[in-house]
């Protein structure tokens, strides 16, 4: 079981994940990270699973500068790519 247990990403949609600490933006957050933990800037991953609990992506990085986003790119696989303007989009964007 993890943090983001029965949060759901729309196919095809987006799904945002903001740091309690610092985000500012206008867009609501699909979940709110604690303050008491960070995603790590350097050499960290986020694990995406279907219903059945089957992995299917894993986004990974080397760095990120903080003050980035990291996007994934519309319809390209699996291409994420950091952002240094972010576009805060939720599940309910469309």
């Amino acid at each position: 079981a993890g943090r983001l247990d029965g949060k759901v990403m729309p196919a095809q949609g987006y799904f945002l994940l903001a740091h309690t600490n610092g985000y500012t933006g206008s867009v609501l957050p699909d979940f709110l990270w604690p303050q008491s933990y960070d995603l790590a800037y350097e050499n960290n991953a986020v694990l995406l699973f279907n219903p059945n609990n089957e992995k299917i992506e894993e986004v990974s990085w080397v760095e990120i500068l903080q003050g980035q986003s990291y996007e994934r790119q519309p319809l390209t696989g699996n291409q994420f790519v950091p952002q240094a303007n972010p576009n805060p989009q939720n599940s309910q964007s469309q």
